[in-house]
């Protein structure tokens, strides 16, 4: 069984898809096919349901469901419309090819990891080091527009029980090192040197240790470092006189951005502050040139990743043209701006019921925890030969982040404090409507094309799917609440039916993607929108501090508490909600490449494969190339399989050719 989760994805399209004529979109020159009408819709919650109601006080948000106060000085309750747009916009998005909607902001920045859980088996688990342990350390000090590293050598490390005999002070418990740095303020100390050997990452090595003697004349300044993981001590520095130039500048701007620029990093503020006065204590890591590769401010310190997650989202796509959303709910870009020609107006209730008041944990895993929200490719059924994470070249997301429907709500007990207490700050209260309760709307467009009514009214009814398949929508859908039905009646004005409209949008899809309804992208998206639901212990969340440790997690006798950390031991992922196995571009080219190599021992270029299936191998412009190809010729295998090939990279191909043609080219090799 792999990870469990209430969300899923649908893996992100590689190809966007650009309709005809869409830069000719505008207000005032009207399509000569261009409709302009109006769609009534019928909501039905499903499930209770709940979208906050605005509040200016963002330190306390409103309990209350979305409403407003009428005349007569009664609540009137609604889903606002934009809430109703953002949704049907996410479902074309997924249904059109289009390019996924990613805070530019938010996801360019450079994030960074520093994963200790499976440290002693990276090998195993990973294709790059995602944590770094330093055996050097010294005193980052600026000189006129560069840095310099004052060396002091191996790390010394010292234990919490020896600074607390002198110090009188525990420190064990602080969280930064700043908090230390408050506790205690005398840090030269006289100490003498001890070496042990030690089980360290699972590897015998020696370890430096430092002992506080009162009779030494040997003095080191102690340096604290933040609290991580279960660490038993703190470290001394002793300069030895020499120095080392950080001759590669990116080293200081990795350690700049990571630390003195994060805002959440409380050590990170700290020594940011002194940065120009003052010589910060770090650790660091050399080539086998004694080259400074890389700098932090713990021993076990943290890695900037290869990739951003906004490069992670990346598609064959061209940011000038207009995806058929964008023409449709319309766009603002740096230098350009197109207003949308659809409106959705707020949908209000008349007769409400409530389903009492609630308090939940809502929270979610962070974007970077890679075996949910990093498409692995190396697997195995339910678990990973290795982890794909930001530090591969070829990372890719897992797509559109989507809440499968549930059958009814859940709840999970609150997590306890350390003084057994129930922890109510990590919750969030509110009052959900009941089941069953209606809300009444209106969508307007103006000026839609056939096809694009047909999109719309395929957002709206999963392509027509409408009694079989439902939205979700607000707070808590990953307990169940916010499930939907919507029914929609076309005006009488439209000039034709609703399932020509939606024949109309199938056509121009299917023209350009052949395989469009049988895709990954709409098998997944319809997956989680239809009503006969999974087993909702399949769409569990992961526990920081399960009460009831899964047993599959257990080690050396021991449970595993965090879910999250034991999946990640147990080499598991969260795999697609259908169970299904997709081939991506990136990994058919992977494996292409190698068999290429390996078999052939020729580059694999994909317009060589063109050529080899048109019969003109001459015009394959490197001699050795076109020679093997041409030795190709006779084998009907090969033609097969480069006749495959193309058409993969035309996108043409449905799913399950897709895995057949990868299994067989890696077989080759």
């Amino acid at each position: 069984m792999s990870i469990t989760a209430p969300y899923n994805f649908v893996p992100l399209n590689e190809k966007v898809f650009y309709p005809e004529r869409s830069e000719q979109v505008s207000h005032d020159i009207p399509f000569e096919d261009g409709e302009s009408g109006s769609i009534d819709i019928t909501i039905t919650a499903e499930s209770p349901i709940f979208i906050r109601n605005h509040s200016d006080d963002r330190e306390k948000p409103s309990e209350e469901f979305c409403h407003f106060i009428n005349k007569q000085g009664e609540r009137e309750y609604y889903i606002p419309g934009s809430s109703i747009k953002g949704m049907v916009r996410n479902v074309l998005e997924i249904m059109s090819f289009a390019k996924i909607n990613i805070d530019k902001n938010k996801y360019k920045n450079i994030l960074s990891v520093r994963d200790m859980t499976l440290n002693s088996k990276k090998n195993l688990y990973f294709n790059h080091p995602i944590v770094a342990a330093a055996q050097k350390c010294g005193y980052l000090v600026k000189e006129k527009d560069s840095y310099i590293i004052k060396d002091c050598g191996n790390v010394l490390t010292i234990s919490y029980n020896d600074i607390q005999t002198f110090s009188k002070h525990n420190i064990e418990n602080l969280e930064s090192a700043s908090a230390k740095y408050e506790k205690i303020k005398n840090i030269e100390i006289p100490f003498k040197k001890q070496d042990k050997q030690m089980k360290i990452a699972g590897q015998d090595r020696l370890k430096n240790i430092a002992r506080y003697d009162e009779t030494s004349s040997n003095y080191g300044q102690l340096v604290f470092t933040g609290k991580i993981y279960d660490k038993k001590n703190e470290f001394v520095f002793k300069k030895n006189g020499q120095s080392l130039n950080l001759k590669d500048a990116k080293v200081f701007d990795s350690f700049k951005k990571i630390y003195l620029d994060n805002k959440n990093s409380t050590d990170g503020q700290y020594w940011e502050k002194k940065l120009n006065t003052s010589e910060i204590p770090i650790f660091y890591i050399t080539d086998n040139e004694n080259k400074v590769t890389s700098i932090g401010l713990t021993q076990l310190f943290k890695l900037p990743y290869n990739k951003t997650l906004l490069n992670a989202a990346k598609q064959i796509s061209d940011d000038a043209k207009l995806d058929l959303a964008e023409t449709i709910f319309g766009t603002l870009k740096e230098n350009f701006e197109l207003k949308g020609r659809v409106q959705f107006s707020h949908c209000k209730s008349n007769t409400v019921s409530f389903y009492g008041n609630k308090e939940e944990v809502l929270g979610s895993p962070n974007p970077t925890y890679y075996p949910n929200y990093i498409r692995q490719t190396e697997t195995n059924g339910n678990h990973v030969n290795r982890y794909i994470t930001l530090m591969d070249t070829d990372a890719q997301i897992s797509g559109w982040k989507r809440y499968p429907l549930q059958e009814k709500p859940r709840s999970y007990p609150l997590p306890k404090k350390e003084d057994g207490l129930d922890n109510h700050e990590v919750a969030t209260k509110f009052k959900p409507l009941d089941k069953g309760t209606t809300f009444e709307g209106k969508i307007r467009f103006h000026n839609l094309r056939k096809a694009e009514i047909g999109a719309l009214l395929s957002a709206i009814s999963f392509h027509g799917r409408g009694t079989t398949h439902m939205h979700n929508i607000g707070m808590a859908k990953s307990l169940g609440y916010g499930k939907i039905s919507m029914k929609p009646t076309l005006h009488k004005s439209l000039k034709y039916s609703w399932q020509e409209y939606l024949d109309t949008f199938e056509k121009m899809m299917t023209a350009e993607i052949p395989q469009w309804e049988a895709s990954a992208q709409l098998t997944e998206l319809f997956a989680m929108a239809d009503i006969k639901c999974k087993d909702t212990d399949k769409l569990k969340y992961q526990l920081l501090e399960n009460p009831s440790p899964n047993p599959k997690y257990k080690s050396e006798g021991k449970d595993e508490v965090n879910d999250f950390v034991g999946a990640k031991k147990n080499k598991e992922y969260l795999n697609t909600h259908t169970g299904n196995v997709y081939i991506t571009a990136q990994q058919m080219k992977n494996a292409c490449e190698a068999t290429w190599l390996n078999v052939f021992k020729i580059a694999f270029i994909p317009e060589d494969i063109k050529l080899f299936n048109s019969n003109k191998t001459k015009g394959i412009q490197d001699q050795n190339r076109q020679s093997v190809y041409a030795k190709l010729q006779t084998s009907n295998k090969m033609k097969y399989y480069c006749n495959y090939i193309e058409k993969f990279f035309n996108f043409t191909l449905d799913e399950t050719d897709k895995i057949k043609l990868y299994q067989a080219i890696s077989n080759l090799s």
